[in-house]
């Protein structure tokens, strides 16, 4: 016997697409039926990767004043109305000094700019880790520009896999998009003492 056919006819509309659905069996037609698919109102966006650091950090250390340990320059007019960027990251202590504690903080607009994390002021012990993820989604662009945010952090506590991750969200905020945006990852430890040491490993930027 001749396998099944399926066939269908589409015809273009503006708000769905119409058509029918007629099935073969043997080279004889057994039924034909009508069907409508909903048409999609949005184009696809591409994701882009703006940025991926592809080495290891240069370690901040013996130092107590803020520092952007890895950062990325987003060029001006990079956002449009309904742009998102997707913002990973993660760090290490190689070595810490007892008892000192190490504040990250995730910040678009640089170190005088918006903080979208801010972690508890932690003592860090050796080879902790922390990890943040953050989506941020501009609404109105231009010198008066606003966006939304929201994500994770997994704060530097203990060890490994015993760390807190917890959630943040950023209100409507304003950004001047027409002006280029520092992506970065500050660290600041609460002592200068050359045990305390701190590096980025991961910092990458994706736009949709």
């Amino acid at each position: 016997p001749k396998p099944v056919a399926l066939q269908m006819g589409i015809q273009p509309s503006e708000r769905e697409i119409p058509g029918n659905v007629r099935i073969e069996a043997n080279g004889a037609q057994t039924s034909e039926f009508p069907f409508q698919i909903p048409r999609m109102t949005q184009a696809l966006k591409p994701v882009v990767a703006l940025y991926c650091q592809d080495a290891a950090g240069t370690v901040h250390t013996n130092s107590l004043t803020e520092t952007l340990i890895g950062s990325y320059a987003m060029p001006a007019n990079t956002l449009a109305q309904g742009s998102r960027l997707k913002i990973k990251f993660q760090g290490i202590v190689p070595s810490s000094n007892g008892g000192d504690t190490l504040t990250v903080k995730l910040y678009i607009g640089g170190l005088t700019g918006t903080a979208l994390f801010t972690s508890s002021a932690t003592d860090a012990v050796n080879n902790d880790v922390f990890y943040g993820d953050f989506e941020l989604v501009c609404r109105t662009v231009g010198a008066s520009g606003t966006f939304v945010g929201a994500g994770t952090f997994t704060k530097v506590e203990a060890a490994s896999g015993t760390a807190t991750e917890v959630v943040a969200a950023v209100a409507s905020t304003a950004i001047d998009t027409t002006a280029a945006q520092t992506i970065g990852v500050g660290a600041d430890w609460s002592v200068a003492h050359a045990d305390n040491q701190v590096r980025l490993d991961i910092l990458s930027v994706e736009m949709s």
